[in-house]
């Protein structure tokens, strides 16, 4: 996709400023290590399924892409968007979707927040921006037409973010070796 895009946001938890910007192969020790940090804070671990470094890593090429928001240097939250074409990981394949269709989905993956800035909206802000964006750099007329995630249903927060960005549930499935989860969709325009 193309190059970096970035925008600062106001946050009251801690009081500050953040930038939120593509991210760069750069930044991957730090999604790691974010991760891991979200991974230890949450009571429980169906909620979240983390990316291990090969994901991440592909993430971070395109036409994938990630975005972050920065305190400074450090990263506080992090969001990944995949096209995943034909590959099994496409939720498309869940739904039972007709190749065609499949073919323009795009997945919000990993969404990640630090425990100490969460109450800032950072995980929709992160969405938002991922949409837009996807839409800047994206072929209306044969490109990406379809957002596609997951969500735990016992992951309130998450579940009710998502559903305020426009994502609506389409499907209850073990996914990530016996996870209960919904797929989630929403139109890209």
């Amino acid at each position: 996709m193309g190059s970096e895009t970035m925008k600062e946001i106001a946050i009251t938890k801690p009081k500050g400023t953040l930038i939120m910007k593509t991210c760069t192969e750069a930044d991957l020790d730090k999604m790691m290590a974010l991760q891991e940090t979200v991974c230890s804070s949450i009571q429980n671990q169906d909620i979240f399924m983390p990316s291990d470094r090969e994901d991440n890593a592909a993430y971070l090429e395109a036409p994938n892409f990630v975005i972050g928001c920065f305190d400074g240097e450090t990263l506080v939250a992090y969001s990944s968007f995949v096209l995943p074409g034909e590959d099994a990981c496409n939720y498309g394949w869940d739904l039972g979707w007709p190749l065609e269709k499949i073919l323009s989905c795009a997945k919000l993956d990993t969404v990640v927040v630090h425990p100490s800035y969460r109450g800032n909206h950072l995980q929709q802000q992160l969405i938002a921006f991922a949409l837009e964006f996807a839409r800047e750099n994206n072929d209306r007329d044969h490109g990406i037409k379809y957002i596609l995630t997951t969500v735990s249903p016992s992951n309130e927060h998450s579940l009710h973010n998502v559903q305020e960005m426009g994502f609506e549930v389409l499907m209850q499935k073990r996914k990530y070796g016996g996870k209960e989860r919904f797929i989630l969709c929403r139109t890209l325009y």
